[in-house]
């Protein structure tokens, strides 16, 4: 994460760059956050609260712009309060937190994401026209997709293989057959049960504007409590001038 100059640790032959330097000016994207160990956590955080890191074998501190976008699939307020992760990281990284709920929740987007995977992998194989056939597609938007989407790629992948033998050339058509590995009786899509389509719950019109003013008040009300009602330090953090905020 942070990089090393070299001779400061055995094997270290040369300088190397950090994640973090890497990423100044931009994003870093730190996957399965929740597997960090509980000691590296709280030089991550150093790094987050107060934008600046230091290089293994270097006494400075340097000053570094990065944008952090972090990802998990546990239960971060389980592990807090199981002593597995900071209390103090959990609410640095949740700023802003985006659920992403699972495949199975939102059949509705795995006839696209279906169609975009077999669109891939159409072009990758070098095939003319790569379909899904009707009932390969049933099969596919009934299945609970324990794997989420990277499950649903590589059976996608794997079915373009399959049917690619059986029709080289012209239209090339995944059937049910093709699909393997998904723990589904197609029997019982066979039956003349008619399965419901899934529907989408109606949302309310949402204004972005109000929506964007709550989230700058709770932004900023949240900042000038962590430095005690400093409006300079509140700036400061989040990199505005005082008589703008």
């Amino acid at each position: 994460l942070f990089g090393h100059v070299k001779g400061a640790f055995t094997n270290a032959d040369k300088d190397r760059q950090g994640k973090f330097l890497l990423a100044d000016g931009g994003t870093l994207f730190l996957d399965e956050i929740g597997e960090l160990p509980l000691e590296v956590q709280g030089t991550l955080l150093r790094a987050i609260q107060h934008q600046e890191i230091q290089v293994v074998g270097k006494d400075t501190v340097r000053k570094v712009d990065v944008r952090i976008i972090a990802a998990t699939n546990r239960h971060l307020e389980e592990e807090v309060n199981a002593g597995r992760f900071r209390n103090d990281l959990y609410h640095r990284l949740g700023a802003f937190p985006i659920h992403v709920p699972p495949l199975r929740d939102r059949r509705t987007d795995i006839p696209l994401l279906a169609g975009f995977f077999t669109e891939r992998a159409r072009r990758k194989l070098g095939l003319q026209q790569l379909t899904i056939s009707g009932q390969a597609m049933d099969s596919i938007v009934n299945y609970a997709w324990p794997g989420n989407i990277r499950e649903l790629e590589h059976v996608i992948s794997r079915a373009a293989l399959y049917a690619r033998e059986e029709m080289p050339t012209g239209v090339t058509t995944i059937s049910p057959t093709h699909l393997t590995g998904l723990q589904l009786s197609y029997s019982s899509l066979q039956t003349d049960k008619e399965v419901p389509s899934p529907t989408v719950e109606p949302q309310p019109p949402v204004d972005l504007k109000v929506q964007t003013d709550a989230f700058q008040r709770t932004l900023i009300s949240d900042t000038l409590k962590h430095t005690n009602g400093n409006w300079s330090k509140a700036a400061q953090r989040l990199s505005m001038d005082r008589a703008n905020l």
